[in-house]
């Protein structure tokens, strides 16, 4: 009986032993696909709108959203790239790694934009146009509703498939709860107390943080991984010393 791990593409061990059976994960990267699929054509047009009407009313939260849910489509097709194609790409840590480094690259890029953003409406004082604020509201809540529950599938599909790259998708899609809320929260706010003009700001600048932050964090967990960091790869010496355990009881045997 062979040893039961193998050789990745960068020779990492790998175990073969995962979380849920061959079948049941085919059928997980289906619904993975779909769901970004599924966001794709969903946050897509909802970004084309509240792109509009982020520009057309300086509206902060509405352009962070959009572009947020921009992050997301393309977050979304980095994903449809890592579970498709020929060969077999489930558990490929190759793919893995590419994806989480271009969606980290992604995160950093749209919080500096969004940041940018923030700072020059309040070096200008720009407040929210009150004549759209049903509006926002409105769009706003859709969006709170898409986010929250694509969010809580794509949890559920990472935890599932084991995949960062979905995980990472997961978040931008929390951030994009986040960000509906701070539109609401702004508007509020804005109504009941006019001197607050800056909270849309503010909040904006908060979740441009969380991008840059995760971005960071995953740009260096990944090249940390890639190198043999000794924390990155605890849970590779962990599966060394489970098998090396295994063959000390017999239970494994040299080919």
């Amino acid at each position: 009986m062979k040893a039961d791990w193998k050789l990745s593409e960068r020779t990492t061990l790998v175990p073969k032993v995962h979380r849920i059976s061959e079948d049941k994960a085919e059928l997980l990267r289906k619904c993975a696909v779909g769901a970004s699929v599924f966001t794709l054509i969903v946050l897509g047009t909802m970004a084309i709108v509240t792109l509009v009407i982020g520009v057309r009313d300086d509206s902060l939260p509405s352009f962070a959203f959009s572009l947020d849910a921009l992050l997301d489509c393309m977050s979304s097709a980095v994903v449809i790239w890592r579970f498709t194609g020929a060969g077999n790409t489930l558990y490929s840590s190759r793919r893995e790694r590419i994806a989480c480094l271009t969606l980290g690259a992604f995160f950093i890029l749209s919080s500096t934009i969004i940041a940018g953003r923030a700072g020059a409406a309040i070096r200008s004082a720009t407040k929210p146009d009150p004549d759209s604020s049903s509006l926002i509201r409105s769009l706003s809540g859709v969006n709170f509703f898409i986010c929250a529950c694509l969010a809580a599938l794509k949890i559920y599909l990472a935890h599932q498939l084991e995949s960062v790259s979905i995980a990472t998708d997961a978040v931008n899609s929390g951030i994009g709860v986040l960000l509906s809320m701070a539109a609401i929260i702004g508007d509020v706010t804005y109504e009941m107390n006019k001197s607050v003009w800056y909270i849309d700001s503010v909040l904006g600048c908060v979740c441009a943080a969380i991008l840059l932050v995760f971005g960071l964090w995953l740009i260096v967990y990944e090249q940390c991984s890639n190198n043999g960091h000794p924390r990155a790869t605890a849970g590779l010496w962990r599966d060394i010393s489970e098998v090396d355990a295994a063959t000390n009881k017999g239970l494994l045997t040299s080919a």
